[in-house]
């Protein structure tokens, strides 16, 4: 078995969640949905969740466009075996909504299985910054 170069395996998967992020907004969808797994879990507040390639690809055909959106991942861990990785996500986005543009700043849990040579993303849980606490 050979050696995982962690920094490099870190890398790989960090380009590939900007590049994910350029795709969407740029409405690359089927770029977009190639960084996926075909049985991706996707979490996102205030919706359901969604289970599987299709169910996403329908999400992004009927949903809200993106219209502006980065991230800035940090990959906290790949796995020894250099098959599982997981990063988070700093992130800042709009969305083009029924009553006009939504900006969220929040951050997410992305995580990644490689098959045959390849990284896809098998989970994601996304949040915004904004508290549900009300302050007094």
């Amino acid at each position: 078995m050979c050696p995982v170069n962690v920094d490099a395996e870190k890398k790989k998967i960090s380009q590939l969640i900007i590049d994910a992020w350029k795709n969407e907004v740029d409405g690359n969808r089927e770029a977009l949905l190639d960084f996926f797994s075909d049985d991706i879990v996707w979490h996102m507040p205030g919706m359901p969740q969604y289970q599987g390639k299709d169910s996403l690809r329908e999400f992004y055909e009927k949903g809200p466009k993106l219209t502006a959106g980065s991230s800035k991942p940090t990959v906290l861990g790949v796995s020894i075996s250099g098959d599982f990785a997981y990063a988070v996500e700093q992130t800042e986005f709009t969305h083009l909504m029924p009553n006009g543009p939504v900006s969220v700043v929040g951050k997410g849990l992305d995580v990644f299985k490689k098959n045959d040579g390849v990284w896809k993303c098998v989970a994601i849980a996304v949040s915004s910054n904004e508290s549900p606490m009300e302050e007094d």
